[in-house]
């Protein structure tokens, strides 16, 4: 084998090397994000936003197709009035217990539900909140 040759596979050998390091590396960070997709998709859920969450679960299992459906769901739900104040209320309504629950979050929940009851009292009376909220 001539000097030439050995240096030919010598560098083939570490550019190959190279390569393969390059790609676990970019394959270890592509991993790390799936976990932080997978972790914020669960933290979505928790938080009645369920639709988020199965956007980033298309996105941890490589489903674009879906995803992009996804997408284009959400953004023809957001982009309707009557439908997004649906969707938003899902949510609402699934936090607003756990607000109220919490000793750090229930005066700032309780002073808004106030002020609106205050601003709008017949439609509050009609919703039956009038009669819960001490007067002042």
């Amino acid at each position: 084998m001539t000097p030439e040759h050995l240096a030919i596979l010598v560098l083939a050998a570490l550019v190959t090397v190279a390569a393969v390091v390059l790609v676990a590396q970019f394959r270890s960070g592509l991993a790390r994000w799936k976990r932080t997709f997978q972790t914020l998709s669960t933290l979505f859920t928790t938080y009645s936003m369920p639709d988020i969450a199965a956007l980033l679960q298309d996105l941890v299992v490589g489903d674009l197709p879906a995803f992009c459906k996804e997408c284009e769901y959400l953004v023809r739900t957001l982009s309707n009035p009557a439908s997004a104040a649906t969707l938003l209320n899902k949510v609402l309504v699934g936090e607003l217990a756990g607000a109220l629950s919490d000793p750090g979050r229930a005066p700032a929940v309780v002073k808004v539900i106030q002020s609106w009851i205050a601003a709008n009292a017949a439609a509050a009376a009609a919703a039956g909140l009038a009669s819960t909220t001490p007067a002042k």
